[in-house]
């Protein structure tokens, strides 16, 4: 049997898995998605996320700051894009690091937003981190892909929930027999 487990990108991509994985009879005994990016009214991936996520690795920049950054930029390879958009942050276009960041991220994007998610999920566990949990109540679109859909919060935001209590969190959610 598989224990799925996706983390933000890695939660859509967790959860469509587990639907390939099901429809060739394989057990999908648990998967858990950890800060999984929102889906809109329409059960698309919530295109604001990115640009919030972008903007947690460009100190100084407001996601909205990012977002209109991102429609000047013309259409192209997430690289040629990236590239673009650090051109205007202060030595961003510098710093290689950050460009693979911002690469991957618009990478993730526009996967996401050609991503049209599927039902037929079993059981989903939704792992939250507390400042997501406080922004984000609507999970109409998760639930309406699965039977049933368990909501859980641990401390810190997006990118702290895997680090120091909230990691020691999930991890004992993950240990947990009834998790499925």
């Amino acid at each position: 049997p598989l224990r799925l487990v996706g983390w933000s990108f890695g939660a859509a991509v967790a959860a469509e898995m587990a639907l390939l994985a099901a429809g060739r009879g394989t057990d999908v005994r648990a998967l858990t998605l950890l800060d999984p990016p929102p889906l809109a009214p329409g059960e698309r991936a919530d295109p604001a996320v990115p640009a919030g996520l972008l903007a947690a690795v460009l100190p100084g920049w407001s996601t909205e700051r990012v977002r209109t950054e991102l429609d000047r930029l013309p259409a192209g390879p997430a690289r040629d894009r990236a590239q673009d958009l650090l051109s205007a942050y202060p030595s961003g276009a510098d710093d290689p690091v950050l460009l693979d960041r911002v690469t991957a991220l618009l990478h993730n994007q526009a996967a996401l937003e050609n991503w049209v998610p599927r039902g037929g999920l079993a059981h989903v566990t939704i792992v939250l981190s507390a400042a997501t949990a406080a922004r984000w109540t609507d999970l109409a679109g998760w639930q309406r892909l699965a039977e049933s859909v368990d909501v859980r919060t641990v401390p810190g935001d997006h990118t702290s929930m895997l680090r120091d209590a909230g990691a020691e969190r999930v991890a004992s959610m993950l240990d947990q027999e009834d998790l499925a």
